[in-house]
């Protein structure tokens, strides 16, 4: 599992390293929730963790993440997202967080995780729209909950080739989602296909 660059801190710190570090990952923790959500199922998977433990600090931290970036958009205001949006990519990711939110308004929550950077930005962007809370939650923990168990379901299944999903998820965003489903669904039907042990 070397190729995993967060199962050190996970060795050392075990579950609060998964919250903390994915709560922290939504305001921008330079390791991508990717490799820590797939880390902490790969970690699970060999036994390093206890597996439901490990699920739920993770969506744990994924909710706080998303709670407190919702948060941070009601309080600061546009003036935040509109200094963080001058110039470069943070423009364009900026630009896009909004235009889903235009389009699609709290649809655009159910999808945004499973694009990297724009669910960064989406629920800062929810709170600056003044979305109702009770709406806000309702479309994007459902969402952050998919999108952390395909993304723990493969590393759990993979263990020390969960790296590779990680390489793949930063390199290919969206189509690394069809990835983590066919590998949890294989899983789960090569599981239910094995003889009970007697």
């Amino acid at each position: 599992m070397s190729s995993l660059p967060f199962l050190p801190y996970i060795e050392q710190f075990g579950y609060a390293a998964l919250f903390f570090a994915l709560w922290l990952g939504m305001i921008s923790l330079p390791i991508p929730n990717e490799a820590i959500v797939v880390a902490g199922g790969a970690a699970a998977g060999t036994g390093l963790l206890a597996p439901l433990p490990a699920l739920a600090f993770t969506a744990l931290g994924i909710a706080s993440g998303l709670t407190f970036s919702y948060y941070m958009g009601r309080i600061a205001g546009p003036a935040v997202l509109g200094r963080f949006a001058r110039g470069g990519r943070r423009a364009k990711y900026a630009a896009a967080a909004r235009g889903m939110i235009a389009r699609h308004g709290s649809l655009a929550l159910c999808f945004s995780y499973f694009l990297p950077v724009v669910r960064h930005l989406l629920p800062f962007t929810a709170g600056v729209s003044r979305m109702p809370y009770r709406r806000f939650a309702l479309y994007a923990y459902p969402a952050g909950a998919l999108w952390t168990c395909l993304y723990f379901a493969s590393g759990l299944a993979l263990g020390g080739q969960a790296g590779r999903i990680v390489g793949f998820a930063q390199r290919h965003g969206p189509q690394a989602l069809w990835l983590a489903f066919a590998l949890t669904a294989s899983y789960v039907i090569i599981r239910r296909g094995m003889p009970a042990h007697e």
